[in-house]
């Protein structure tokens, strides 16, 4: 999803949420959100960045204690990335 302008801030949303960062491919720093990277290097990289999970244990624990609402959220998020992934690359979200 790294370059795709019109989720930017669905993408910061999802990193602030489930503590994930964001860095150019193989490189540091880490970045707290899409935005953040792309205004810093992204921009100028000749390689799309890439997502980690700051820390595993702690994002399996939000998920478990995450309230119903904010859950939701979550997978509506990434349904909306899913289904633009899908529409870039032509193809179906549920195959």
């Amino acid at each position: 999803m790294i370059g795709e302008d019109s989720i930017e801030e669905m993408l910061d949303d999802l990193c602030l949420l489930l503590g994930y960062r964001v860095r150019s491919w193989g490189r540091r720093p880490f970045y707290g959100t899409y935005t953040a990277w792309w205004e810093v290097e992204g921009y100028l990289a000749l390689e799309e960045g890439e997502y980690l999970c700051a820390d595993v244990t702690s994002l399996r624990q939000n998920l478990l204690g995450m309230p119903v609402k904010q859950f939701d959220l979550v997978v509506e998020l990434a349904y909306q990335a899913l289904s633009m992934t899908a529409e870039v690359q032509c193809e179906h979200v549920f195959r």
